[in-house]
């Protein structure tokens, strides 16, 4: 499966863990504002504010830079949004 990743010299396998921990986190992050919008779904206390708070500076410490990128499949995406808005013959 070579051309897979974007960089020839990367590890599959590093890049399989690293997108496994990033679906691990965002799923926790999920779990987390659900459980709040069933408690507090306005967010009417501080201590619903302050955990809001806390959930939200964990999202923003997730690092997506390292991810795998499928060269194929974003040159199928950049054709297809170029097809859609009618910028290529087709």
């Amino acid at each position: 499966m070579l051309g897979l990743f974007s960089s020839t010299n990367r590890n599959p396998n590093l890049d399989r863990r690293g997108t496994s921990e990033l679906v691990a986190t965002w799923k926790e992050l999920f779990i987390d504002y659900e459980l709040l919008w069933y408690e507090d779904g306005t967010l009417q206390s501080d201590a619903s504010w302050t955990a809001f708070g806390s959930i939200k500076h964990r999202e923003g410490k997730i690092d997506e830079t390292r991810l795998p990128k499928w060269k194929g499949l974003i040159e199928k995406a950049y054709r297809h949004v170029l097809e859609k808005r009618r910028l290529v013959n087709v």
